[in-house]
């Protein structure tokens, strides 16, 4: 057995810069391409995705944010037990006002 943390204080910065509104924890790595990753997206913290390369599912587990599909352009509310599945090759944006926690699972196929 292996205990995993995911934890705000296990995460890390995006990028170098301490103002930034969102930290990640790789959780686990398949050896198909498959991603587990933990997002911590503080207050007034937002994602845009460019066009994607694989599957991806993002599930919230506390707080609320809304995804933005670029392609047909439509939002949905996301908050703790309601996800989406972003399909390959769509561009999304992800944004919360009062902070959110959210698991993505990438996959070269998700059903």
């Amino acid at each position: 057995m292996k205990v995993i943390h995911f934890t705000e204080g296990a995460a890390e910065h995006f990028d170098s810069s301490k103002d930034c509104l969102t930290k990640f924890i790789p959780l686990l790595q398949g050896t198909s391409e498959t991603y587990v990753t933990c997002l911590h997206f503080f207050p007034g913290a937002s994602v845009v995705e460019l066009p994607t390369s694989q599957e991806c599912a993002l599930m919230v587990v506390s707080g609320s944010a809304t995804v933005m599909n670029f392609e047909p352009r439509f939002t949905v509310a996301l908050w703790p037990g309601v996800g989406v599945v972003i399909e390959e090759g769509e561009g999304y944006a992800l944004q919360t006002a009062r902070g959110a926690v959210v698991i993505a699972v990438n996959a070269e196929r998700l059903n």
